[in-house]
């Protein structure tokens, strides 16, 4: 089975280093020698006990891959059935002999596929985060995270939620776009870290529009709010947030805004440019009505 999922490979991708794995086997060889491999004698001693090979299988199952769990539990079974049916070791019967391989092979295999499992989860993760993180990175709207430091719970009311998340909001992660439109240039945002009410230039726009998203459920979509900036230079937002809700508390926010103030200029202008079109025709109908008249 494991030949069959992972085919052969002379190098591993193991959680340990080379060294790491060959000193698990040799330790594993060591044993299976000197447990095994020697007759049976009168005296009493430790290496009665076959299951002291146990945990050096263990640790090869945490530090190697499949395969070399697979090649550690092989050797295990050849070298102690071998040992056995030549009179060798401290096992008197092939009763005792399946006894020893089904308690102590079979859990280390089954540890490997646990942790194989575990293994490709946590690669999925990786993938998926990488992912996340890019697509956060390279968007055009500016996106941030709010973590509450204490979870917020949603039985509160809303004034005393908007109280909650002004004391407890902190700036956990925003997008390059996010400090573009704050005018930040650094590298590195100074932004992350800071208190959510501590930038009323324009958390505002969210903590104020707080009271409409709780009534919808802690989700808020593209609402336009002006953010009114230095020198009459408004900026007009067009934000949206959602809050996550785990077991009855917010533990997040989640918020973006897109810079609409072109379009609306643009807009504003060309409204203007269609009333004077409008105002145009009024006069030169009014010119054409006197020229009938005279």
């Amino acid at each position: 089975l494991t030949v069959g999922f992972h085919g052969f490979a002379l190098a591993s991708h193991g959680r340990g280093n080379r060294s790491a794995t060959l000193a698990a086997f040799a330790i594993l060889l060591l044993l299976l020698g000197a447990v095994f491999l020697r007759p049976k004698g009168l005296t009493t001693s430790p290496l009665d006990v076959p299951y002291i090979v146990y945990p050096v299988l263990v640790w090869i199952a945490l530090v190697g891959g499949p395969r070399r769990t697979a090649l550690a539990a092989g050797l295990t079974v050849a070298i102690a059935s071998l040992a056995t049916t030549r009179g060798l070791g401290p096992v008197d019967s092939p009763y005792e002999l399946q006894t020893f391989l089904a308690l102590c092979v079979l859990p280390v295999l089954l540890l490997q596929a646990v942790m194989a499992e575990r293994d490709e989860a946590i690669r999925n993760a990786r993938s998926s985060d990488e992912r996340y993180r890019a697509f956060v990175a390279n968007s055009t709207e500016a996106i941030f995270r709010a973590e509450l430091t204490e979870p917020m719970p949603v039985s509160l009311s809303p004034d005393e939620q908007i109280t909650w998340v002004r004391r407890h909001g902190i700036v956990a992660e925003c997008n390059t776009a996010f400090m573009v439109a704050l005018g930040v240039k650094e590298s590195q945002s100074p932004v992350v870290g800071t208190r959510l009410a501590d930038h009323p230039a324009w958390s505002r726009a969210y903590i104020d529009r707080l009271r409409d998203a709780i009534r919808n459920g802690y989700q808020l979509r593209n609402i336009e709010h002006v953010v009114h900036g230095p020198y009459g230079l408004d900026r007009v937002l067009l934000i949206s947030m959602i809050g996550i809700v785990e077991h009855g508390h917010v533990v997040r926010f989640w918020g973006s805004g897109r810079d609409i103030t072109a379009m609306r200029e643009a807009e504003t202008a060309l409204a203007e440019h269609d009333s004077q079109l409008r105002a145009l025709a009024t006069e030169i109908t009014l010119a054409e009505e006197r020229a009938r008249r005279k």
